[in-house]
This record gives C-alpha cells, structure tokens and sequence, in this order.
C-alpha cells in the first residue's frame, strides 16, 4: 500500500511570498526615512532601544562563542604548523643537495684548474708562456676583429 503525501496547500507559496515582499518593502522604507531623519528622530530612539535590549545577549553570546573561537585558532595553528614544517623539510632537503653539487663543483673547478696550469693575473711579458684562460670580453660585432 503507498502511502500517499498530504497534498499541499494551494494559498500557502503564494502567502509566503506576499510576506517576503512586504517585509523588503518595508526594510527599504524604514531605511530610507532612518537615512533621512535627523540623529534625534524616532526611528534612531528606536535603534537607541533596541540596541539597550541586545547588549546582554550580545555578550553572553560573545563569552559563549570564545571558547569556540579560540578552539578553531589554535587548530588553524596547528595545521599552519605542520604545513609550514613540512614546506622547511623540503626546503632544507633542497639546499643540501645545492650545497653538494657546490662543493663537488669547487672540488671540479680547482682540478681543472690545476690541469690546465691555469693562472689568474698579470704575468706578461716577462717569462710568457701560454696558458688556457678565460674569455672576459668579445668583439663589439661579427665584422669586427681586433
């Protein structure tokens, strides 16, 4: 046997959005004449009131709500901790792999060095002998040879 839904009511959507509508308009007039009046009008006594009401609810709901807060900073914490922790463990895996490859390219730069009797500096022309040496400087352009 099905059971069947109980049919809905046809004036109900239509009461719904009546309601809906009147309360926007409504908003939008008491904003407009709030924004118009003078700050010692009805409607700012009215806020001035309402706002005298709230205040203890409003800082029994803040007192409540810190825990909570304070609960969901520490476990952002936390996690930032961890990320951040992981994000330096790949970065210092990175850096002693460059520093490796620096020091194996030290070891490699003097040996070549002390293969080609490579020389820095002036020795010219007083006991010259040829050597290999870097290439500081080019010609100005391709036409051009000195």
């Amino acid at each position: 046997m099905a059971s069947a839904a109980a049919p809905s009511k046809p004036g109900k959507p239509f009461v719904r959005r009546a309601v809906v509508v009147g309360l926007v308009i409504a908003s939008l007039t008491l904003l407009s004449v709030y924004f118009r009046e003078s700050s010692s009008g009805p409607l700012h006594d009215v806020q001035g009131a309402g706002a005298s009401v709230i205040y203890p609810f409003q800082v029994a709901s803040e007192r409540v709500a810190q825990p909570f807060e304070d609960l969901y900073g520490w476990a952002g914490d936390v996690v930032d901790a961890k990320s951040e922790n992981e994000q330096l463990r790949r970065e210092n895996e990175r850096l002693r792999q460059q520093a490796i490859q620096n020091q194996t390219a030290v070891r490699q730069n003097a040996e070549l060095r002390r293969l080609l009797r490579f020389r820095e500096g002036v020795a010219f022309p007083r006991d010259y002998n040829g050597v290999a040496a870097r290439i500081i400087g080019r010609t100005p352009g391709q036409f051009e040879h000195g």
